[in-house]
């Protein structure tokens, strides 16, 4: 089993942008969760650490986006994977119960924030910490 230690963001947009350069797009479908287990938990100094491995099934295949023919992969051969997350917060934090969607909100002009890869508010340019991870 490989490690990946980048941002999950940083991982999928490495592999999306060949794809969209290429018009491509990779649909992943019948996606199912065979088993979920905590594998670790662990506290450092300031972080509790948690990670949990997904046993998966999923059906993953390559079309061109211009001929919507499959260049890679099945549509109909399931494949099962196995991967290992670790979720990381602040220590001691608790996630509060929330009804709804929860939104952010800059705290230099107050304009809803939707974190992208820069951490940046896209009408102000202020730089966002998330701060305590929750």
């Amino acid at each position: 089993m490989s490690v990946c230690r980048m941002p999950m963001y940083a991982q999928l947009e490495r592999q999306l942008e060949p794809l969209i350069k290429n018009r491509q797009t990779n649909y992943v479908d019948r996606i199912a969760v065979m088993a979920a287990d905590i594998v670790d938990y662990r506290q450092d100094a300031v972080n509790d650490i948690l990670t949990v491995r997904l046993q998966t099934r999923i059906v993953d295949y390559v079309k061109d986006d211009l001929t919507d023919k499959v260049i890679r992969g099945s549509e109909s051969r399931e494949l099962f994977m196995t991967y290992e997350w670790t979720f990381i917060r602040t220590k001691g934090k608790i996630t509060p119960i929330e009804d709804g969607e929860k939104r952010s909100t800059c705290p230099s002009c107050g304009a809803p924030v939707d974190l992208n890869h820069t951490s940046k508010c896209e009408y102000c340019g202020a730089v966002i910490s998330a701060g305590d991870y929750d």
